[in-house]
C-alpha cells in the first residue's frame, strides 16, 4: 500500500537524519584531535566509525527491501518519492565518506610530534568545515533548497582557504620556523577539509534535487541547473 511505502520512508528520512548528526561529531571530534592528540576522544571516534558503517549498511538494506516490497504489493509510487528513494541511498554513501575522511586525518595526524605550531587559518578552517557539515545537515532536515545553494557556494571557499595553508607551509619551512613532518600534515588536513566540503556539496545536490527535481552541477561559472541542458 502507498501508506506503507511512504512510511518507511519517513523511517529511512529519521534513520539518514541520525546519520548525518553522528558524522558531524566524528568530524568535530577529529579536528579537535589534529590540534591536540586526545586518546579520549580518539576513542569515541573509533567507536563512531564502528557504528557509522554498521548504519551505512542497515540504511541500504532498508532502502532496498523497502522497494522490494512495494514493487512485490503493486505499490505505485509518486515522483517525489521515487527521488527521495534514491536522494537517501546517495546521502548515505557520501556520509560514510565524509566519516572515512574524519578517521583518516586522526590516523595521518597519529606520528605527528608537537603541533602547537600550526597556524590559526588552518583552525579557522576546520571550524569553517564543521559548520559546513553542520549547514549540511540542517539543509536535509529541513528539506531546504535554498541553505542548500548556501552550502554548494562554500565549496570553491574551502580550496582558497588550502591554497592559503599550502603557501604558508611552504613559506614557514623555508624559512625554519616550520618542521617539514608538521608541514605536511597541515597540507594533508587542509585537503581533506576541501573534500569534506566536496562530499557536502553532493549531499546539497542530492537536497535539491529531491525538493526541486532539477539537478545542479559545478562548472567554471559556478554552479548550474542542467536539468534541461541539451
Amino acid at each position: 500500500m502507498p501508506e506503507t511505502f511512504q512510511a518507511e520512508l519517513d523511517r529511512l528520512r529519521e534513520e539518514i537524519l541520525s546519520q548525518g548528526e553522528r558524522v558531524q561529531r566524528l568530524v568535530t571530534l577529529s579536528f579537535d584531535v589534529a590540534f591536540a592528540d586526545d586518546h579520549a576522544s580518539s576513542k569515541e571516534i573509533l567507536d563512531l566509525e564502528t557504528e557509522i558503517d554498521r548504519i551505512d549498511v542497515e540504511i541500504e538494506q532498508h532502502a532496498v527491501n523497502a522497494l522490494i516490497e512495494a514493487t512485490k504489493v503493486g505499490t505505485e509510487l509518486d515522483e517525489r518519492q521515487a527521488r527521495t528513494l534514491f536522494v537517501i541511498i546517495k546521502i548515505n554513501n557520501e556520509l560514510e565518506r565524509i566519516a572515512d575522511l574524519g578517521v583518516d586525518i586522526v590516523e595521518r595526524g597519529a606520528t605527528v610530534g608537537d603541533r602547537l605550531a600550526m597556524p590559526l587559518t588552518l583552525r579557522v578552517m576546520t571550524n569553517s568545515t564543521i559548520g559546513i557539515v553542520r549547514d549540511t545537515n540542517r539543509a536535509a532536515a529541513k528539506s531546504d533548497p535554498q541553505l542548500a545553494n548556501i552550502v554548494l557556494k562554500c565549496e570553491d571557499a574551502m580550496e582558497g582557504f588550502r591554497v592559503e595553508v599550502m603557501k604558508a607551509a611552504e613559506r614557514d619551512v623555508k624559512a625554519g620556523t616550520l618542521g617539514v613532518e608538521l608541514a605536511q600534515f597541515m597540507q594533508s588536513l587542509a585537503a581533506r577539509c576541501v573534500s569534506i566540503a566536496d562530499h557536502c556539496s553532493n549531499v546539497a545536490e542530492q537536497v535539491i534535487y529531491a525538493q526541486t527535481g532539477k539537478i545542479v552541477r559545478h562548472t567554471d561559472e559556478g554552479w548550474v541547473d542542467v536539468t534541461q541542458s541539451d
